[in-house]
Parts: C-alpha cells; structure tokens; sequence
C-alpha cells in the first residue's frame, strides 16, 4: 500500500511541475509601471520563455477568452533569448484569460505557427470595465446614422424623371435596330453617371463629439475602416454582466495595433470610439 502511495505521490509531483513549468513558460502580468497614454486600457507584460517560442516570429496576437478587439503587436525574437512586451489591455475582470498566438509576420492576417494560453490578474483598483460602455452615449449619437439629404433626394428624382423621358423619347426612334441600340446606350450612361455619383458620396460617415473625447462612426455599407490613432471600443452596455454579453455574441472585428485600429462597419448601425491620449 506505501508503495502505490509513493508512485502517486511522484505521479502527483510530476503533473504539479509540469503545469508550474508551463505556466512559467508564458507569463501575462500587471505591468509595476501603469502607461497614462494606455487609458483606458491598462499596461500588462507578456514574458515568453525561449522555449515557448516558435522560429520566426513575427507579432504577438492576443484576445480575451470571452470576446472583444484582438490585439496585434510586431515584435523582434532573438533565438535564444526569451521575449518580454508590454502592451495595453482592458481590464474588464479580475481575471482574465487570452489566446495567445505567434504569427509568422506583423500583421493580424499572417500565418499562426503557435498557439497558447495565458491568465492576467489584475489588481482591483486597475479593474475599470465603465471605461468600455456608455448606454447614454448611444442614445445621444442616435440620430447620426446617414441619411440622403432633401436636395439629394430631389436631385435623384428629377434625374429619374430625365432619365424616363429619354427612354420615351427612344420608343419613336427608327428602324427597330437604331432604337434598341439608343435605349442601352441611355441605360449604360444612367449607370456610369449613378455609380460616378455614389462613388463622391462619403462611405463611412464620421463625427467628433463636442468634447472631443469619442469618434462616431457610421456607414452607407458594410466596409472595413482603418484609423491610424489610439482609439478603444466603447459598448451600449449599462453593467459588466451586459458588457460580456455583447462581447460573446459581437463578431469583435476591431484590431487594435500599436499604429491604430481597423473594424467592420456595418449599415444602420453607429460605433463609438474613446479617444487615447497621445502616446509616444
């Protein structure tokens, strides 16, 4: 019976170093110095072992378990060497936990040739999920959403209405050859002078709060923006619980760099952006 005690207990003691080493190969702690130009995101540092590095690595790529932006930083691997990075993040929980992936170049799209796991614990006064919703915001920016003007209006239907009397006009043209050929030259004109038309139309309409704090974003059709500036997502949430909810169901399109930011914008809906302070 001591025996099968003895091997258990070596059979427990090697599953306990196992795990200590692996959580000691890849480290995502509270950084000792907070970044003011971080805000609202708070400054954490990621320790790589060498061991825990793939060849090649190009950038770091980090998103929390439980949703919202992923976040990309390009990074320089001396084989041999283990990697620290600090970089920002939103302390949304106590805890924490993130994918972490290594990527074979600096950007979001590169190829993953490692893939880990890594828990932050943050301090509670660090902890600041209000920085990441504003309901009353939302309400505010409401009536942003793009919208054709009545002189827009009015020119597109005064168009249509040249437009159809043109297409009359070539119902009495002669022989039946010449009129078919006028009618699609009429209709190919119509479209190149639609599609120049929309092409001046702003896409992405953006507006700046008052206060200059947030960015407001809509858009005339899906199209992924870009913004290179320090920016971080805020949500129509009034609580934590309902924060998490939005971020588990959202599709988290937001990529946050270290030169910007890039997102889905989608049709009849509005976006909020919390201004940075200016960073180094």
């Amino acid at each position: 019976m001591s025996i099968v005690r003895a091997i258990g207990m070596v059979l427990a003691l090697g599953l306990l170093a196992g795990s200590a080493r692996g959580q000691a190969g890849i480290t995502l702690t509270p950084a000792d110095d907070q970044d003011p130009a971080a805000r609202p995101y708070r400054t954490a540092a990621l320790h790589v072992e060498p061991s825990e590095l793939p060849d090649r690595v190009g950038a770091v790529r980090l998103r929390w378990r439980l949703g919202g932006p992923t976040f990309v930083h390009p990074v320089t691997v001396t084989p041999g060497r283990p990697l620290t990075l600090k970089l920002s993040l939103p302390a949304i929980r106590l805890q924490q936990a993130y994918e972490v992936a290594f990527l074979a170049g600096p950007g979001e799209d590169a190829e993953v040739i490692g893939l880990d796991e890594a828990t932050i614990v943050w301090p509670e006064e660090l902890v600041n999920p209000a920085a990441f919703m504003d309901s009353a915001a939302y309400r505010t920016y409401d009536g942003f959403l793009p919208s054709w003007s009545r002189r827009t209006r009015l020119d597109a239907l005064l168009a249509g209405v040249v437009f159809c009397v043109l297409i009359v006009g070539a119902v009495f043209v002669r022989p039946h050859r010449l009129q078919v050929a006028v009618v699609l030259l009429l209709v190919i004109a119509a479209a190149a002078a639609t599609g120049a038309w929309l092409y001046r139309r702003p896409i992405v309409i953006v507006h700046r709060s008052q206060d200059g704090e947030f960015l407001i974003l809509a858009t005339r059709r899906t199209v992924k923006w870009s913004h290179s500036a320090r920016m971080a997502p805020v949500y129509d949430a009034v609580n934590e619980a309902q924060l998490v909810n939005i971020l588990r169901a959202g599709e988290n399109s937001m990529v946050v760099r270290t030169d910007g930011v890039t997102l889905t914008l989608h049709p009849q809906q509005i976006v909020l952006l919390r201004r940075q302070p200016q960073g180094p």
